[in-house]
């Protein structure tokens, strides 16, 4: 995505407007080619320096440098690089040197060695350096990096990326952001909810009233997810995994996204759909954390009785509000038991639902709550006082499977009539 100092945008009263690129436009596709040539074709050992400097020699020539440096970052974001080897370079390099012209000066001309022989039976010998060509002396310094894989892209896939790169930029500095989608398939919105949830962004989704145009029903979702700007704790991180979420809004059929961001000292309006001409760039299938997929690996392979479902339902609240749990399993008795982890993020979100628990809502439900949400004064005066405290437990990063099987075992034995 884009650093703000990359965006181009413009203000319209109180609305700023992302200047997308026309992704069919030919100069912006040449540009885009062009750029894409400097990176090399697969076989070729490129240095992140050699492309650096073929990119530089194409930007002096480029009347558009913002665009052309928004280009380029998307590009470089794409970029995969070999890592070095982990050898403290700064000092091997000295000791290397410091060896070398020792030797240089008690090295006698006219042996037919050469001094690189000379090092190598000499004191130097033990140095690694020694062992791998010059050119990988300066291997720690970044013009040095090797490319391993190159952008995998086409021009007009360039374009996109940096379409979404810009919008994704104001997200970074938003305070909330409303989705509202109308008549959404079920495996796009399965996907796009299991979206919200995997990047633990703190979201309310609500069933608007079915609506009926030219004889035909329509019913439509919103989603009303709080920015980086109104979360308390390490808003930037926060802000990051909603400017990643943002790409699965643009994969969905008929969208409208209203978002409040901050641009040029102050709040602005920020409105888009799907006739904006973004273009998502996910794959259909929903991301998942690799800790979610260690969790589930992990706890099939356990033989405990209990069944991890591959798809979760959401539950409904009063006021048409939408519950999307984290998991949902089977008991040995056929029950449904869902689980429902709150992160560091989440602590408003874990008060509604202990009020919602508390006021009757009748769901099969185990709340997983971090520590460090539980370490907050007001949520350990809360879960002091509450009377839902058999349907939750703490857990650290991310919840053990014992500490699942256990709170799933206790709402279970909850349900079963003695």
């Amino acid at each position: 995505m884009l650093t703000k100092d990359l965006i181009e945008a413009r203000l319209e009263g109180t609305r700023v407007r992302p200047l997308l690129l026309d992704t069919g436009n030919p100069e912006f596709l040449e540009l885009a080619q062009q750029m894409l040539d400097c990176f090399p074709s697969e076989g070729r050992t490129v240095t992140r320096g050699e492309v650096d400097d073929a990119l530089d020699l194409l930007q002096d020539g480029c009347e558009r440098l913002r665009i052309f440096r928004g280009l380029r970052k998307t590009l470089e974001d794409r970029t995969e690089f070999d890592p070095p080897e982990e050898l403290d370079y700064p000092t091997q390099r000295r000791d290397l040197f410091r060896l070398a012209a020792q030797c240089l000066r008690n090295w006698d001309p006219g042996q037919p060695e050469n001094l690189r022989t000379a090092l190598c039976t000499g004191p130097a010998r033990d140095n690694p350096l020694l062992t791998t060509p010059q050119s990988a002396i300066y291997r720690d310094l970044p013009e040095n990096d090797i490319i391993s894989r190159p952008p995998q892209m086409s021009a007009r896939e360039l374009l996109e990326r940096y379409n979404i790169g810009l919008v994704q930029g104001l997200l970074l500095q938003s305070e909330r952001l409303e989705v509202e989608l109308e008549s959404p398939s079920a495996s796009r919105l399965r996907r796009l909810l299991g979206l919200v949830r995997f990047h633990r962004l703190l979201a309310e989704i609500h069933e608007c009233p079915p609506s009926t145009l030219n004889g035909e029903k329509r019913n439509a979702l919103k989603l009303s997810i709080d920015g980086p700007g109104s979360v308390l704790e390490q808003s930037k991180g926060y802000g990051l995994q909603l400017a990643l979420f943002f790409p699965a809004i643009c994969g969905m059929e008929r969208w409208k996204m209203r978002a409040k961001v901050f641009w040029k000292n102050n709040l602005r309006s920020l409105v888009l759909d799907e006739c904006s001409g973004l273009v998502s760039h996910l794959s259909s299938g929903a991301y998942v954390p690799p800790e979610v997929t260690m969790f589930q690996q992990a706890f099939r392979e356990n033989e405990n009785g209990w069944e991890l479902l591959d798809e979760c339902p959401h539950l409904k609240a009063k006021g048409g509000i939408l519950v999307i749990p984290d998991f949902a399993f089977r008991a040995p008795s056929g029950r449904i038991v869902f689980l429902e982890l709150f992160h560091r993020w989440h602590a408003n979100q874990l008060l509604t639902r202990l009020e919602q628990l508390e006021n009757g809502a009748d769901w099969p439900l185990v709340l997983g709550v971090d520590r460090a949400v539980a370490a907050r004064p007001d949520i350990q005066e809360r879960l002091a006082s509450t009377t839902a405290d058999s349907h939750l437990f703490l857990y650290r990063d991310f919840p053990t499977i014992p500490k699942v099987l256990k709170a799933l075992e206790a709402e279970e034995k909850l349900d079963t009539p003695h």
